[in-house]
């Protein structure tokens, strides 16, 4: 073992730590509204610097070299694809560019009915306005902000591009899915595969849906309603102020100890459902949450605190090897699919008061089947994305509107913009939201196995995730260890047979 080397790749895991903990901060700050972009791109920049650096570049080639260690040959790969995204996603004008529309997107309040409204305000009216052409104008809310990111997303598509191609790579889309172990071509037989049930579902309800409503239109703007109105549950029982200790407690079930279940929560209004926001891992994980009550919100916090336990989890002995994130997107996202999924569980669901045992399985079972729609969505959302690194020049939204027509039957619609925040935020990201339902489907039926209980309670999961997932960071890739663990490779079939059980 080459001990100078050893000593600087410590040396540049205790900078980067430093730097890495200045930019959560610096996050949270922006998400809370308490700071500026400026900060922020400032941290990026001084980063991907140094990460840049001939020195670096010559230690990250002498670490080609095996070692004679599996840690150090691990933590000298995760440094050369920091390095990657330090040329390509951290360089300077693509930092400055995504800043400033992030800044924007942050400060964004949708107009509703007159008012500058938190975006939970349209979410929820998609979801349980009984008036149609309400749920469309709530879909059609945030049209002012992706139009004006139209033209700013595409030319930071070609950055990105041209980033990629620069360092060998056909586009950025392949970078990014070089990182995760999975094909292009891989993930969307995936796609298919798992959306396969979604046709005849969506036949289905939508005649149930007109049956019950007279309704006779079917958009995008429908199918959350259909699905949310066909067996509905009560806010009541949900209320916001109970919401942390009753997801606390659901954990604890779980067999995790108090310690791991206590962190920093803001409640405020922000682009996504919720947000984790991870400063020191293992010691310092704070969760953004929008200031709503009602059991989608539980759900959003059983999934942030998923993100948040899996960090406060993490016991390995390098900064690199401390924090998954190149490469592991559709991993984090599993995880914390596997902690959402309490709240759809029935036995969950019959300690909360004043639920009505028989409906309370009613509800989770149909819950369950229309995760269907979830992974189908989301198959559309990376499939688009895909489609604009390919062809940065193209719109978008033909090609997917006639695949939305094609899986959920829907009628002609006029488009939208496809200027999504996401993507400016949280590039060829998307594409983890399909991979999570696949990923805690196969783990649950894993668990299931090795610990001889139900899904919950159960005080044998905590440490079978623990020791299985949590602790092991970026220790190994995660396609690698899935299928080490569940003894196959990502599949859609634990997901598909679990659909058609809840049918």
């Amino acid at each position: 073992m080459d001990r100078q080397v050893v000593r600087e790749l410590d040396r540049v895991e205790k900078r980067l730590s430093v730097w890495d903990r200045s930019l959560g901060l610096a996050d949270w700050a922006l998400y809370t509204g308490h700071g500026d972009e400026r900060t922020v791109v400032r941290l990026q920049v001084a980063r991907a610097a140094f990460l840049r650096s001939p020195e670096l570049g010559r230690l990250a080639e002498r670490l080609r070299r095996s070692l004679g260690s599996p840690l150090l040959d691990r933590r000298g790969e995760l440094l050369r694809r920091s390095r990657l995204d330090a040329e390509v996603e951290q360089s300077p004008d693509i930092v400055r560019l995504r800043s400033r529309l992030q800044a924007r997107i942050v400060r964004y309040r949708p107009t509703w009915r007159g008012k500058r409204v938190g975006r939970a305000v349209v979410y929820d009216t998609i979801r349980g306005s009984a008036d149609r052409r309400e749920r469309e104008r709530a879909w059609r809310a945030e049209e002012p902000l992706h139009e004006a990111l139209e033209e700013p997303l595409r030319r930071l598509i070609g950055l990105r591009n041209d980033r990629a191609r620069s360092v060998g790579f056909r586009s950025f889309v392949d970078l990014r899915m070089a990182f995760e172990r999975i094909a292009p071509g891989r993930l969307r037989a995936l796609a298919r595969a798992a959306s396969a049930p979604v046709r005849a579902f969506s036949r289905e309800l939508r005649e149930e849906f007109a049956a019950r409503t007279g309704e006779s239109g079917w958009a995008p703007w429908d199918i959350r309603y259909a699905l949310e109105s066909r067996v509905p549950m009560s806010e009541e029982p949900f209320p916001g102020r109970r919401m942390v200790p009753t997801i606390q407690r659901g954990l604890a079930a779980w067999g995790f100890p108090a310690d791991r279940l206590k962190f920093r929560i803001a409640r405020c209004d922000q682009p996504f459902g919720g947000l984790t926001i991870s400063p020191r891992i293992p010691t310092d994980i704070r969760i953004l949450l929008h200031p709503k009550g009602g059991w989608e919100y539980y759900t959003v916090l059983f999934h942030e605190y998923g993100h948040a336990v899996h960090s406060r989890s993490v016991d390995q002995p390098s900064h690199l090897l401390r924090n998954p994130d190149l490469g592991y997107a559709g991993f984090a996202e599993g995880l914390a699919g596997v902690f959402e999924q309490i709240g759809y569980d029935p036995e969950w669901l019959g300690t909360i008061p004043g639920l009505d045992r028989t409906a309370a399985v009613e509800f989770a079972r149909w819950r369950s089947r229309s995760g269907v729609f979830e992974v189908a969505g989301h198959a559309l959302g990376s499939d688009a994305e895909f489609r604009l690194y390919e062809r940065p020049d193209r719109d978008p939204r033909p090609a997917s509107q006639a695949l939305a027509r094609q899986r959920f039957g829907y009628d002609d619609y006029e488009l939208r913009s496809w200027g999504d925040p996401f993507l400016v935020t949280h590039p060829v990201y998307q594409q983890s939201y399909l991979i999570s339902p696949l990923f805690r489907a196969q783990v649950a039926t894993a668990m299931g196995r090795a610990t001889g209980g139900p899904f919950w309670p159960n005080p044998k999961a905590a440490r079978w995730l623990t020791e299985s997932f949590l602790a092991l960071g970026a220790r190994y890739d995660w396609t690698t260890r899935l299928e080490d663990v569940t003894g196959s490779p990502l599949s859609a079939a634990p997901f598909v047979a679990a659909m058609s059980a809840a049918a």
